[in-house]
């Protein structure tokens, strides 16, 4: 089963994923994260971003997702959703390049991938994370 924690910064995403891990054995996680490919390419994120950003990390979460089939028990610290997600409140920002037709693209690509994906939970945003 491919299954995906999905939500915002500091919603426990990571630490859920880490007692996942330990509770069930016969689960791998992708070593490589979107957070190396912004080192790796020296990306802007954050406040920062840019479409070439969004669209880099769009494409690799994508690509790892592509890897997988069904008999895989692998799982993902965040899924394309969470990349659509903050592309659209970059659009409603007025962020520079993210505009509908770029959202629309995005969304696209991002609709086709969640084939790849057997369960998505949504992590709700907690204050008491660090």
């Amino acid at each position: 089963m491919r299954i995906a924690f999905s939500g915002t910064g500091n919603s426990g995403k990571s630490t859920l994923l880490k007692s996942f891990l330990y509770t069930w054995k016969n689960y791998s996680t992708p070593e490589k994260t979107y957070r190396d490919v912004i080192q790796e390419k020296n990306l802007q994120h954050s406040s920062n971003t840019t479409t070439k950003t969004q669209s880099e990390i769009l494409n690799f979460m994508i690509d790892q997702l592509q890897k997988s089939n069904r008999e895989d028990n692998i799982i993902y610290d965040r899924c394309p959703l969470d990349n659509i997600a903050y592309s659209m409140w970059c659009n409603e920002k007025g962020i520079k390049g993210f505009t509908k037709k770029h959202l629309t693209s995005q969304i696209v690509l991002t609709r086709e991938s969640m084939r790849h994906l057997d369960l998505i939970f949504l992590c709700r945003f907690d204050s008491k994370q660090p």
